[in-house]
């Protein structure tokens, strides 16, 4: 667990200005030059800003995802063109967690899968997909991984005409010379 050691009283806004932050080791952090203290991830944990402002949201299973899809096209997690790169000789482990839901609750699917790129060239070359685990009650609802030039992206297929809400973790391990 993190604690503040040390706030000052001279800053603005929330009545103090961070000096200090100490992890596990005992070890206090000071900021950089420009005021930062930067918090990073390993070993499963990811740290993101959070919804609301001033915020810092740290999960240890992976990034939580949402989209929703309207039709049977394949649409990546994360949305908005954010993907999981594959740089030069490395290589990336991408395990995802898939559930959905229709809008009207009438169906819903689940599935896990476990996928893996190297990077060469500017590309990345898939490694290959472990076979979702999946289950659904809807109509050729798919939890799929594809590599789109260096990037790798965890897909789903919802149904034609229909409403899916859709929930993901995707744990990512890099490995890099």
């Amino acid at each position: 667990m993190s604690n503040v050691i040390n706030i000052g009283t001279g800053g603005g806004g929330g009545g103090g200005t961070v000096i200090t932050l100490t992890g596990n080791d005992g070890v206090a952090v000071g900021p950089d030059g420009g005021g930062n203290i930067d918090l990073i991830g390993v070993n499963g944990t990811y740290v993101s800003d959070g919804l609301a402002p001033n915020t810092l949201e740290i999960s240890g299973v992976g990034r939580l995802y949402q989209l929703e899809t309207f039709d049977a096209t394949e649409t990546p997690f994360p949305p908005y063109a954010l993907e999981f790169t594959v740089s030069d000789d490395s290589a990336i482990v991408i395990t995802a967690t898939v559930v959905g839901m229709r809008a009207d609750f009438s169906a819903s699917m689940w599935g896990s899968l476990t996928y893996g790129a190297r990077g060469s060239g500017g590309v990345a070359i898939p490694i290959g997909v472990c076979a979702p685990a999946q289950a659904t009650d809807g109509v050729g609802v798919v939890l799929s991984a594809r590599v789109v030039g260096n990037d790798i992206q965890v897909t789903v297929v919802g149904e034609a005409l229909t409403e899916w809400h859709w929930s993901a973790t995707i744990l990512t391990i890099p490995q890099n010379n």
